[in-house]
């Protein structure tokens, strides 16, 4: 019972932190959110707005128990949770490792981003290995987790494609990725495909790994 009410806690936890400060952002009452935030539904077209829904969504179907009593089903729920905590921590890396040193970690840090840009995919990584839910993913599905950010990527770039000038994207380029050109830009997608594919199928395997050792 008591694991039960963690688990519940957490899922709500990440549920209302991602709803709250996505609607604080979205009404236009969080005036210290730094780059990479818009009011209105303009904050839509980032990843980090759209992985952090998904990942909430994620944390609601658990809540439900959608597919936690349905062998068929189970799969493909836990599948669609683990999509939502890659997405997040592709946010949480890519801030890591390239938002954070081209734009500086203060405004990726600063008002709602502190929670979408890190204490939700912490939070998101942590409840998934409580939660077990890898363990109900055959291993050759788990790639599919890496689907929103293929999705993502491919309307991002067509974006750029659509509006590239003698100048460059421009303002379309929000996330600094064809900064050095589109080549440049389309190498940073593949990589970061990769990494959600081996974050995908690494998470997975631990998953699996933990509940045999539960069981012996």
């Amino acid at each position: 019972m008591k694991k039960k009410c963690l688990f519940y806690g957490l899922h709500l936890t990440i549920f209302i932190l991602v709803i709250f400060f996505w609607a604080r952002m979205t009404f236009g009452y969080d005036h210290d959110t730094g780059r990479l935030s818009a009011p209105g539904l303009g904050a839509l077209k980032y990843f980090t707005i759209q992985s952090n829904l998904l990942c909430a969504l994620g944390s609601l179907s658990w809540m439900l128990g959608l597919g936690r009593h349905d062998n068929v089903r189970a799969g493909f729920w836990a599948l669609f949770r683990l999509a939502g905590v890659v997405s997040v921590l592709i946010t949480f890396l890519v801030v890591i490792f390239f938002l954070g040193p081209l734009f500086g970690f203060a405004g990726m840090y600063a008002g709602s981003s502190l929670y979408l840009h890190l204490i939700v995919p912490l939070l998101a990584l942590l409840t998934f290995f409580l939660t077990g839910a890898g363990a109900d993913i055959p291993q050759k599905k788990t790639l599919w987790a890496a689907l929103p950010l293929l999705l993502y990527g491919i309307g991002y770039v067509i974006n750029l494609i659509v509006h590239w000038t003698e100048h460059g994207p421009g303002r379309h380029d929000f996330y600094g990725f064809a900064t050095w050109g589109l080549p440049v830009g389309l190498m940073i997608f593949l990589l970061l495909l990769c990494v959600a594919a081996g974050l995908s199928f690494g998470l997975c395997r631990l998953s699996h790994a933990l509940a045999h050792r539960k069981q012996t």
